[in-house]
């Protein structure tokens, strides 16, 4: 074995030009196959077959809009105000979210008051979105920061 290695390292010292090239090919083809078959990446899993996939399965047939991607629209009232002050202001812009075609579902504090902070400064609003936290559009982004 030693005797290969070192004929091999003497090959590679008197030819150097062609192990620079060897590896220059080798890692160009490397290169070309790795960009030909790179796959985007996912955080969806599934495995098909097991128990916990079959209930999965079977929510989303039942709750099709659950287990999508949510949101939280944060509402903070200035010093010496409360959120009750703009509530007007809180309904509207989640009538107007609500209206936003990624989003299935919004909920503010009026409808469930556990959105409310206990000094009555901080409120959200819950959004249920039609597509999961990966598959979120710039679009559906951009719309609901120009509606907040």
């Amino acid at each position: 074995m030693g005797n290969k290695l070192h004929r091999l390292g003497l090959a590679a010292y008197d030819h150097p030009l062609r192990v620079i090239l060897f590896w220059a090919v080798t890692l160009i083809i490397l290169g070309f196959t790795a960009s030909q078959l790179i796959k985007p990446t996912s955080s969806a899993i599934s495995i098909p077959g097991t128990d916990a996939q079959k209930a999965l399965d079977r929510m989303s047939a039942f709750f099709p809009e659950a287990g999508r991607g949510s949101a939280r629209v944060v509402f903070a009232a200035p010093e010496g105000k409360t959120i009750d002050d703009y509530k007007e202001v809180v309904t509207n812009s989640t009538k107007e979210l609500s209206l936003i075609g990624d989003v299935s579902g919004a909920v503010d504090y009026t409808v469930n008051p556990s959105e409310l902070s206990a000094d009555k400064t901080i409120a959200y609003t819950q959004l249920q979105l039609r597509n999961g936290s990966g598959n979120i559009s710039d679009e559906t982004i951009k719309s609901i920061q120009d509606v907040v």
